[in-house]
């Protein structure tokens, strides 16, 4: 059973969910103002948020989400 991750004020949290040769995935829960930074990755990068809202840029095109 895959639990949820709680919200921590100013963190990013994260839990792998499944990792396997071909690629990752990985629960990240972020805290309001919180952000990752540019990240490179030679596999599709699949982003489904649950709670809130996200500006996503992917090759200097952003969406808000």
């Amino acid at each position: 059973m895959i639990s949820a991750l709680d919200y921590i004020p100013n963190a990013i949290l994260s839990n792998n969910i499944l990792q396997k040769f071909t690629g990752t995935i990985t629960l990240f829960v972020l805290d309001a103002g919180q952000f990752f930074e540019e990240k490179i990755s030679p596999l599709d990068t699949f982003i489904h948020i649950i709670d809130g809202r996200a500006i996503i840029t992917i090759k200097d095109e952003s969406k808000f989400t």
